[in-house]
Formats: C-alpha cells, sequence, structure tokens
C-alpha cells in the first residue's frame, strides 16, 4: 500500500501513470498512422489497376474528394 505521506512515493506513482497514459496514446496513434498509410496504399493500387474514383471511394470509405486529395498528394491527378 501507498504512504499517502511520502511525496516520493506519490510523485513516482504519478509519474508511472503519466508514462502508461502516454505509451497508450502513442501506441493508438501509431494505430491509427498504420491504418491511413494502409487506406493510402489501397487508394494508389486501385487508381494504378484503373479503378474509377467512386469505386475507390466505396471500397476505402472515403468521399471522392477525398480519394482526389490523396491522389494528389502523389500527383497521380
Amino acid at each position: 500500500m501507498m504512504n499517502l505521506y511520502d511525496k516520493e512515493e506519490i510523485a513516482k506513482a504519478h509519474d508511472n501513470r503519466v508514462f502508461e497514459e502516454g505509451k497508450e496514446a502513442g501506441m493508438a496513434q501509431g494505430i491509427a498512422q498504420g491504418m491511413a498509410q494502409a487506406l493510402n496504399g489501397t487508394i494508389f493500387r486501385m487508381y494504378e489497376n484503373h479503378q474509377t474514383l467512386e469505386a475507390i471511394a466505396n471500397a476505402v470509405g472515403y468521399s471522392i474528394d477525398q480519394v482526389k486529395s490523396v491522389l494528389k498528394t502523389k500527383e497521380l491527378i
């Protein structure tokens, strides 16, 4: 049990909690970035395989404008 009067013990517990919360947030951000990269890769491959913008948008759950925006990053359109 933690001694509520020991400032060092309280600080250490707080630091551990903050570290764990930061680690979880970092992992979530990494997962989100990976998913976005995977979707962009799917968009690029579908476009190179001559799929319509509408078909690409439906496949990845984006609007046609979002698909166009992704394709513009690689100067494909």
